[in-house]
């Protein structure tokens, strides 16, 4: 297998050094920036899911930008972070690429690297600058606490995600959580300071939901927490 991959990415340079003497030698035709634009974001997606920096260093020596997207406008940062690639995004990052470039639904690298539970590149990308916008936030705390995906919960908090935060009922990641009775995530909001008197907009705690549902595990990891100095 590792084999096939360097043999590709061979091929790829090969298809990397053709097109970039067509584009300097071709300027006339008017094809440059037409091949540019279809063909390098294709290729430095590629790279950027494979990993291979020397195929990108090789893209960017040929001309391409950083915040050229492929057709759904995600950017090689995109999906190095979608796919895990630690080493390719803090590259990435070095070269200037924007770490809040957004996709064509206004998906940045960080909402990639959170939904696909990559903790150290949430990291590095929030110390680089990086945001979500709240109701990105909202949608996501959702979605996790209803799950009970703790990774999600806690890359969303490594995003600066308040534990605190409502979606539009006034529910926080706790209220939802023990609504759908996901014990391992009641216990870890718990664990990490999580408001537990905080109220809906009906007037209802995370406890007092848990109780209204009949979730008596639920109900007995929050008030140990309650009870706990």
């Amino acid at each position: 297998e590792p084999a096939d991959k360097h043999r590709f990415s061979f091929q790829e340079q090969k298809f990397v050094d053709t097109v970039t003497k067509v584009l300097m030698q071709g300027e006339e035709l008017g094809v440059s920036e037409a091949i540019a634009q279809s063909v390098f974001p294709v290729l430095a997606c590629s790279a950027a899911a494979r990993g291979d920096i020397e195929a990108l260093e090789r893209l960017i020596q040929s001309g391409f930008s950083l915040e050229q997207g492929d057709y759904d406008g995600r950017t090689p940062l995109h999906i190095a972070s979608a796919e895990g690639q630690l080493n390719t995004v803090q590259f990435l990052l070095s070269q200037g690429a924007d770490p809040n470039v957004l996709d064509r639904w206004g998906t940045g690298p960080l909402g990639e690297a959170i939904a696909n539970s990559f903790g150290k590149i949430v990291s590095l990308l929030v110390e680089k600058g990086a945001i979500m916008e709240q109701v990105q936030l909202q949608e996501l705390m959702k979605r996790a606490s209803k799950k009970g995906d703790c990774g999600m919960i806690h890359n969303l908090s490594l995003a600066k995600m308040p534990l605190d935060i409502c979606d539009e009922d006034g529910r926080t990641p706790l209220h939802l959580a023990a609504r759908y009775a996901q014990i391992r995530l009641v216990e870890w909001l718990c664990q990490s300071g999580a408001p537990i008197s905080q109220k809906d907009k009906w007037g209802k705690t995370a406890l007092s939901l848990a109780q209204q549902y009949e979730h008596h595990d639920v109900v007995q990891i929050i008030l140990k927490s309650v009870s706990e100095p």
